[in-house]
């Protein structure tokens, strides 16, 4: 009898221990995303973008986060209005990005600026080397991007 109960004690504890930690991983990834590229998924998290109603799904860990960038700059659009954002990722960085955009043409990735998703550019090829350029960007994600940029360089 003494031994039933103990199994049933751990097996209790087990349970409610597994719980917990499940609460917790969830409670994590849900309350905030580090800024960064995400890949998107079919059964990721639920992002609304800033301005719009449409949704993407995301995956849980970015590609690249903001701290791998070297550097951002904003620049006129030489071909159409508006802006664009020049990225200089680092090596290691770089090679990842070239490995998930070789695997991911015509597919989207999220940029996730603050908790919120700023754009889903289409992949349109392969992007080797350490510069990004985003173009067709919104200049307040611009802006934003190159101030969270600053304030992690300080």
């Amino acid at each position: 009898m003494k031994k039933q109960l103990f199994i049933l004690t751990t097996i209790l504890f087990v349970i409610s221990s597994c719980s917990i930690f499940k609460k917790t991983v969830e409670t994590e990834y849900i309350e905030y995303k580090f800024n960064g590229i995400y890949e998107v998924v079919d059964d990721g998290f639920e992002y609304q973008f800033y301005n719009d109603t449409v949704k993407i799904m995301i995956d849980t860990v970015p590609i690249v986060s903001f701290s791998d960038f070297e550097n951002v700059q904003k620049k006129r659009d030489e071909y159409m209005p508006g802006y664009v954002l020049n990225i200089t990722l680092s090596q290691e960085a770089g090679k990842k990005f070239e490995e998930f955009t070789g695997l991911q043409i015509n597919e989207k990735a999220a940029f996730i600026l603050n908790d919120k998703l700023f754009a889903a550019p289409v992949i349109t090829s392969r992007i080797s080397g350490v510069k990004i350029q985003v173009t067709g960007a919104d200049e307040e994600f611009i802006d934003e991007v190159i101030k969270n940029f600053k304030s992690l360089k300080k």
